[in-house]
């Protein structure tokens, strides 16, 4: 049950990012992010739901949501920081 709200809670802020990214014309790396979490989270649950069941998908689909926000924070910053 938790899973599933801190699931949602980093996929509403997954949201606000991926606008971000699209905002400043990165939508094709956003497709690469989603693309290499999809094909990285249906591998995980090939084998992890037969071994933990819904639990072990709860936690890889965290894991997954996870993964897009600390690619798109880190897509989202300046290359040089001014000072």
């Amino acid at each position: 049950v938790s899973q599933s709200r801190y699931t949602r809670l980093v996929g509403t802020v997954n949201v606000i990012y991926g606008y971000g990214l699209w905002a400043m014309s990165k939508d094709k790396l956003m497709l690469l992010f989603m693309t290499l979490c999809a094909v990285a989270s249906i591998s995980a649950n090939l084998w992890v739901i037969p071994n933990y069941g819904i639990l072990g998908a709860a936690f890889i689909n965290l894991g997954a949501e996870v993964f897009i926000l600390f690619t798109c924070i880190i897509a989202c910053l300046p290359k040089k920081v001014r000072v």
